[in-house]
């Protein structure tokens, strides 16, 4: 018995560091709540592993960030246009609020680049709707850089909402994108700095959603045959509860200028 005792033991401790190493996906969240959170510090190895919470086509290198502990890192070979497919998390609700904190090495943008985060993608049956914020900065004195907010209706991209951001390489920045049906907002800042009380750009989109397990995406794109390393920390998924504000922080007359320009 006293053998038995000690192996029932061994066992049982035995998966709860295994359940200390992965992020747990619980059953159901309230409105309002954090589903789903992911430091990557727990992670053994240097590569993600997808287990039951994130699908990839290639498996992301996890590495060791001065201050941060690891991190996800993302890089794209130099091309016409590299591309990056990222992960993804199937989620459970309709209205959501992807979170992450990103940088970009100086070297990634060329004449354009950015991070492609979707609140938003239903692929099913081979048909693609979502709802996602562009955030991309520019070496190109003729492209803004900024926050474009855009829908994916019927293989067309239009954009709703835009707000002028100046994303400076080799800076972390806090990023949050969420939609209260087919209301959708964003949010940046510099991270560790004080959170903005509004979104800096939100708009609505003509597409509606309606499958509450389309999954939530990140992607990555450089243009100009320039190399890129993205990398991101503090990744987590929250469900909003309906009369969550979606309002942004009114724009200088310059950027409501060029916000009209980039919807059109």
């Amino acid at each position: 018995m006293k053998n038995i005792g000690t192996k029932l033991l061994a066992v049982l401790l035995c998966a709860v560091m295994m359940a200390a190493m992965f992020p747990v996906l619980p059953a159901a969240a309230a409105e309002g709540e954090v589903w789903f959170e992911d430091n990557f510090d727990g992670y053994e190895g240097d590569v993600l592993e997808a287990g039951d919470v994130y699908a990839f086509e290639e498996a992301p290198k996890l590495v060791e960030a001065e201050g941060r502990g690891k991190v996800l890192e993302f890089y794209l070979e130099a091309g016409v246009a590299a591309v990056s497919a990222g992960f993804s998390i199937k989620a459970e609700e309709l209205n959501r609020q992807l979170s992450f904190d990103v940088k970009f090495d100086a070297d990634s943008l060329g004449s354009w680049g950015g991070i492609f985060a979707d609140v938003y993608l239903d692929e099913t049956d081979g048909a693609k709707e979502q709802l996602y914020a562009a955030l991309t900065g520019s070496n190109s004195d003729s492209i803004k850089p900024g926050v474009t907010l855009k829908s994916h209706i019927e293989y067309t991209t239009p954009g709703f909402a835009y707000q002028k951001f100046n994303f400076d390489p080799d800076t972390w920045y806090s990023v949050q994108i969420g939609n209260v049906g087919n209301v959708v907002a964003a949010k940046v800042w510099v991270a560790g700095e004080a959170e903005p009380e509004m979104w800096t750009v939100s708009g609505t989109s003509e597409f509606v959603p309606e499958n509450p397990n389309a999954d939530i995406n990140m992607g990555f794109l450089v243009m100009d045959n320039s190399a890129a390393t993205f990398q991101v920390d503090n990744l987590s998924v929250a469900y909003l509860a309906e009369d969550t504000s979606m309002e942004a922080a009114a724009p200088e007359a310059e950027e409501a200028e060029e916000a009209e320009e980039n919807e059109e």
